[in-house]
């Protein structure tokens, strides 16, 4: 597991989403797609594999999209994140199934038992796009309303012009967008072991831009609403967490008939065992979504998933640990699957530890991939993607093998990792020129993964590189979107206790568009400029440039992701 802290990180780039707090995690890659939104890669596979929670618990607005939309990676502002938790690899056993990747927890503030707060403006300025620049605003405050009862609300504005290719003007190479979200929660602590907690959120994303060489203007906008009322115990040997959610994210686009309404009810529970060698984790879940659509047979569609958990954390000696764990998922499309993860960890010698995993994963078509007729837009708004009825449930096997080296300041670790995907879901291209999904027969994705930190008394390095070889097995052809090299380097000089100056160096080697036209992107490397002061009375300011040296590979003939040219930014935080 790869921990975050927030405030530390947010000094080291524009912020405007939790995504941009990823950026130096090795094995991960960030990237902006046209429509402004974030996507995720955990060793090769997409954000569509990888679990983005919020305290815990998942979003569920992913069956009305053919790419799921996160809000939890997307809207959650900065300052009001705690640390974000990354775990690579498949924790199919506590966090679902369908959890091939791996899991991003962002995981807010909580209340201190005293009112605080905290807000953030910060602005980018884009040269070396033609428009692009935008501010975002975050906020969070937290504060009590008697002995029992707390009151915390966080939100943030985003407002980000449009921005076009250099050589093709008329075409849009990233969407506008003006997106907000807000969220409240109320936590009541009954007594010293129970306590109850509301949360709603609101949040609204609109993406506007120019259909690519057609010059139409359209939009699409992204409403959420949802409700979830939560119940914990406490005691020295048994935690319980439940959750009720019902939640309505609703899709519009002004081009398209393929609006869509998804409706999301259902809850979960979890309970934790302690005794003095391990621990034991049980709980159970259930999920109705139905998608209110035109395009589908009777104007909408629905499923139900349920599922039942065990997992074990047992201390065998002072330097094992092994943990196993088991899940069974039922969907009422696709039927029932049994997975399971095994990990054990092994302390070998001062300082140096080995960890060695191995899970299975299922995975089953989101209802928008799976309806015929359900289209959406894709490729800059030159296609559809459509679905494809004929679709397999996805599984999987994975594991990975790790040494990992602690002392001081000093972190290093390498990690090698294999992974094979039965029926993994792919885009293809249809004759008209529209795309649909289809099963590859089998997909291999093995690798290997090496990070070092070591922090000097005024000097600071971090370095991190992936080499991933993620391939189909049938034609040998490489994944879409994924790239066989990706290396950072970041070096910090902390002038004083008050200043730090750091740059950083980004490269990724060739990526393979999703276009399905075999074209791929150059590889390219980024160099990053930026500082950040702490001033007094919880004052701090940020400054920086972003691809100082203006590279872009980005293009729409392989659509994979967007580079942004050479961007300014600054920002101001305020705690109080």
């Amino acid at each position: 597991m790869t921990l975050i802290d927030s405030q530390e990180q947010s000094k080291y780039q524009m912020t405007g989403d939790v995504g941009d707090l990823l950026v130096d995690v090795p094995g991960v890659n960030i990237s902006t797609q046209a429509n402004g939104s974030r996507s995720i890669r955990i060793r090769g596979l997409s954000n569509d594999y990888t679990q983005v929670l919020l305290n815990g618990r998942r979003s569920y607005t992913k069956e009305a999209l053919w790419r799921g939309s996160d809000s939890a990676l997307s809207l959650t502002p900065t300052v009001a994140v705690d640390r974000v938790e990354v775990i690579r690899g498949p924790m199919s056993t506590l966090y679902g199934a369908d959890t091939m990747g791996g899991v991003v927890n962002v995981i807010t503030r909580k209340h201190n038992g005293a009112a605080e707060g905290a807000m953030s403006v910060e602005g980018q300025y884009n040269q070396g796009d033609r428009g692009g620049n935008g501010q975002v605003y975050g906020l969070y405050y937290s504060m009590p309303v008697n002995d029992a009862l707390s009151y915390t609300v966080y939100g943030n504005y985003l407002d980000i012009a449009e921005s076009f290719y250099a050589d093709y003007p008329d075409a849009t190479k990233r969407r506008a967008q003006e997106n907000y979200n807000l969220v409240n929660t109320f936590d009541l602590a009954i007594n010293d072991q129970h306590s109850l907690a509301l949360d709603i959120q609101l949040s609204n994303e609109e993406q506007l831009g120019t259909a690519m060489f057609n010059n139409r203007y359209y939009e699409q906008q992204r409403r959420l609403q949802s409700y979830t009322l939560g119940y914990g115990y406490q005691s020295s040997r048994l935690n319980i967490d439940a959750n009720l959610y019902y939640s309505d994210f609703d899709v519009q686009y002004d081009l398209l008939t393929s609006n869509s309404t998804e409706h999301n009810y259902g809850g979960d529970a979890k309970a934790i065992l302690s005794f003095n060698q391990y621990d034991i984790t049980f709980g159970t879940e259930t999920r109705n979504a139905k998608v209110d659509n035109i395009s589908f047979k009777g104007g909408s569609a629905d499923r139900k998933s349920s599922a039942a958990y065990v997992e074990s954390n047992h201390a065998l000696t002072d330097a094992t640990t092994l943990t196993l764990g088991g899940r069974y998922d039922h969907d009422s499309l696709f039927g029932s699957e049994f997975t399971y993860r095994g990990y054990l960890t092994q302390g070998v010698a001062e300082n140096w530890s080995m960890k060695a995993g191995v899970g299975t994963a299922f995975k089953a078509p989101s209802l928008a991939q799976i309806s015929p007729y359900y289209a959406a837009p894709g490729c800059g708004g030159r296609c559809n993607i459509y679905g494809n009825s004929a679709l397999k449930a996805e599984t999987g096997t994975f594991s990975e093998l790790g040494m990992y080296y602690t002392n001081g300041t000093t972190l290093a670790s390498a990690t090698v990792f294999y992974n094979q995907v039965d029926d993994i879901i792919q885009q293809a291209k249809k004759k008209n020129g529209d795309y649909t999904f289809v099963n590859i027969d089998k997909a291999t994705l093995k690798g290997l993964e090496l990070s070092a930190t070591h922090q000097w008394e005024y000097i600071g390095l971090d370095a991190s590189y992936t080499y991933l070889d993620a391939k189909d097995d049938y034609s040998g052809d490489r994944l879409v979107g994924t790239s066989e090299h990706e290396a950072s380097l970041k070096a910090t000089w902390y002038a004083n206790y008050a200043l730090n100056i750091f740059t950083r160096l980004h490269y990724r080697s060739e990526v393979r568009g999703e276009l399905g036209n075999n074209d791929v992107s150059d590889p390219y490397t980024t160099l990053d400029l930026g500082m950040s002061y702490d001033l007094a009375n919880g004052v701090a300011l940020k400054m920086g440039v972003n691809n100082l040296m203006n590279k872009d590979v980005s293009s729409p003939d392989t659509y994979t992701e967007v580079i942004q040219g050479r961007t300014y930014y600054t920002g101001i935080n305020y705690e109080f």
